[in-house]
């Protein structure tokens, strides 16, 4: 999972990964029918061109992190259950720091390699308030989007 966020002012934000733990996809045809993935939230890490590995880029992970982001330590892991697809994309379930919201993921292409594998991408774009996903400084959240933007890749073995 790549993860990006953005600064209201100025234009600029941070983006990285996110590894999932586990995960289950059914089919009908080419169409979703259910399914779901964990991400494991303590596995965030930077991919910041303005980061280079070392001291800031473990400084930004180390915040993103703690209680006033994604509070790792007590929320170790998010969720997305699938309940269903249309044209708009896949409707589901996503869960992070214990709160859970409808959410769509957008943008779905479901491919099939010839080893029988099946390919699924989709993007997703959340408010992170809803989530409690809040930051803590003199500024509050004026500076900081509330959206973040999720893009998902999966690959199930068949």
């Amino acid at each position: 999972v790549n993860w990006s966020g953005s600064i209201t002012t100025g234009g600029y934000g941070h983006e990285g990964t996110l590894k999932v733990t586990e995960g289950n996809i059914s089919l009908t045809g080419e169409k979703i029918a259910a399914g779901s993935f964990t991400i494991d939230v303590n596995s965030i890490a930077t991919t910041d061109a303005n980061y280079k590995e070392g001291h800031e880029s473990e400084k930004l992970v180390s915040h993103l992190k703690q209680e006033d982001f994604f509070d790792t330590e007590n929320f170790p892991t998010a969720t997305f259950v699938i309940k269903s697809q249309s044209e708009a994309g896949i409707l589901g379930d996503l869960t992070i720091r214990g709160k859970s919201n409808e959410e769509t993921v957008t943008d779905v292409t479901v491919t099939t390699a010839e080893n029988g594998d099946v390919v699924v991408k989709g993007n997703i774009t959340f408010d992170r308030q809803k989530y409690d996903v809040a930051y803590v400084s003199s500024m509050k959240d004026v500076v900081i989007s509330d959206d973040i933007k999720l893009v998902v890749s999966l690959t199930v073995k068949k």
